[in-house]
Parts: C-alpha cells; sequence; structure tokens
C-alpha cells in the first residue's frame, strides 16, 4: 500500500510539473535521471535567445529547467522513486522507476493509467510549451517502471 501512495504521489508530482507549464517553455519543470523530487515552488529559468527563437532542442529546454529538476529530484528520494527527464528520439520523457519491490503492480498500474487519462490535456500543455523551444518536438511521454526496470504504465501524449 506504501508504494501505491508513492507512486500516486509521484503522479502528482508529474502532473504539477505539467501545471506549471502553462505553455511557457521557461517555467516547465521536470525531473532528472537517478534522482527523486516531490513539488517544489516553480521556477523560471533564464530566458535565452534560443527560447526566444524557438529553433532549440529539447536536450536544451531540459538543460533551460536544471536548477528545478535538481530540486525536485532530492525531494522524490523519500518516496522511493529515481527519475528521469530525457529526450527520446523528438519526444520529452518523463521516466520515474521504484527503487524498491512493489506487491501490487497490477492495481498500481490501473491508478496510474487512469491518472495519466484524466491529466491529458495538462501533458498537451506541456508538449505546447516544449514546442515553443524546441518545434520538431512530437509528444510528452510518461513512463512508469518497475525495479527491474520494466514497463509498469507508458503514455505518449501528443
Amino acid at each position: 500500500m506504501k508504494k501505491i501512495a508513492a507512486i500516486i504521489a509521484c503522479l502528482a508530482v508529474c502532473l504539477s510539473l505539467a501545471a506549471c507549464s502553462g505553455g511557457d517553455a521557461e517555467s516547465s519543470s521536470t525531473v532528472t535521471e537517478n534522482s527523486s523530487a516531490t513539488p517544489v515552488s516553480s521556477q523560471t529559468a533564464p530566458e535565452s535567445t534560443t527560447a526566444a527563437t524557438g529553433s532549440g532542442t529539447i536536450e536544451a529546454y531540459i538543460a533551460s529547467i536544471q536548477d528545478t529538476i535538481d530540486q525536485m529530484s532530492e525531494s522524490m528520494k523519500a518516496q522511493g522513486m529515481n527519475i528521469k527527464v530525457l529526450a527520446r528520439d523528438k519526444s520529452l520523457v518523463y521516466s520515474y522507476q521504484l527503487t524498491t519491490e512493489s506487491a501490487d503492480i497490477s492495481q498500481m498500474k490501473e491508478t496510474l493509467e487512469s491518472g495519466l487519462e484524466s491529466q491529458a490535456s495538462t501533458f498537451t500543455q506541456v508538449l505546447s510549451g516544449v514546442k515553443m523551444m524546441a518545434p520538431d518536438t512530437k509528444s510528452v511521454i510518461v513512463e512508469y517502471l518497475d525495479k527491474n526496470g520494466d514497463v509498469i504504465v507508458s503514455k505518449e501524449f501528443k
């Protein structure tokens, strides 16, 4: 049950990141590899000419919000999650991985699928914000992995 609560909290973090986007690439939040996070106050990354011209990459977008990523990453450790934010092909990927075994993956999967589905419009807004800086971005992918790296749930938002 504790792991399910951690996953739900993680989903809430993800959704809070998406909500911070609001279509503005400089204020979106994400999280990094081999770290964890809980909600932090929204920060605005420094503006760059790349963001203004819309000729950047997903990697540049991630780099522009690295401080926020680092803060959020630290606070997720207590929830038993590692988080990566990365570019995969032409997608921004939020990858959450459990650090411990969970007894009831099937119940966790249902909860996560439902939560992700209910927030589709939020992740579509995140995509719009990322596209302001990296116009070639095709989607935002949110994935949850078990301790071994096997996918529990993955959802792509276009």
